[in-house]
C-alpha cells in the first residue's frame, strides 16, 4: 500500500513537473512575428490602424518608449476604456508575448 502511494505521488510530481517545462519553455520560445502580425491585423488593425497609427483606438507608435512589457501584457489581458477584452479567447498566451513584440516594433 505504502509503495503504491509513493510511485502515485512521484507520478503526480512527474506530471505536474511536465507541465511546468511545458508552459516554461512556450514562455522561453522565440516569438513568430509573422503570427503576431496576423493576430494584429484580424483582433487590433481595426481600431489601431494597420500600421498601428491609431483611428479608433489610440495610436501604438514608439509604445516602446511609453509602456513596459508587463504594461502592455496588463493593458491586453485587462484593458482600461473602450479597449475590448480579447484575452484569453481571441488573443491566447501563446500569441501574447509575440503580439507584445509586434507591438513594439511600431
Amino acid at each position: 500500500m505504502k509503495g503504491r502511494v509513493v510511485k502515485r505521488t512521484a507520478a503526480i510530481v512527474a506530471l505536474l513537473l511536465g507541465g511546468f517545462t511545458v508552459v516554461q519553455a512556450a514562455e522561453d520560445a522565440p516569438s513568430d512575428p509573422g503570427k503576431a502580425k496576423a493576430v494584429y491585423a484580424r483582433n487590433c488593425a481595426l481600431c489601431h490602424g494597420a500600421n498601428g497609427g491609431g483611428g479608433v483606438g489610440v495610436s501604438l507608435k514608439k509604445l516602446a518608449e511609453r509602456r513596459s512589457d508587463a504594461e502592455i501584457e496588463a493593458q491586453i489581458k485587462e484593458p482600461k476604456g473602450a479597449m475590448p477584452k480579447l484575452y484569453p479567447n481571441a488573443v491566447t498566451d501563446a500569441d501574447l508575448h509575440g503580439l507584445v513584440d509586434y507591438l513594439k516594433s511600431f
